[in-house]
């Protein structure tokens, strides 16, 4: 139940991120998209080793 939990927090803040994204020019927005799903791929593993841990 906690992975799940933190999937759901994970594709939500993913949604603020998208949502924020539309603001910025295009040239702009791939290398930021880029980095904004390294960090939540990077955050879910990380979140998914630890509740594998548990």
């Amino acid at each position: 139940s906690n992975l799940c939990s933190s999937a759901i927090i994970l594709s939500r803040s993913a949604r603020k991120h998208a949502h924020h994204l539309h603001s910025i020019p295009p040239q702009e927005k791939s290398t930021r998209t880029l980095i904004i799903d390294y960090m939540l791929w990077v955050h879910g593993k990380t979140r998914f080793a630890q509740a594998r841990a548990e």
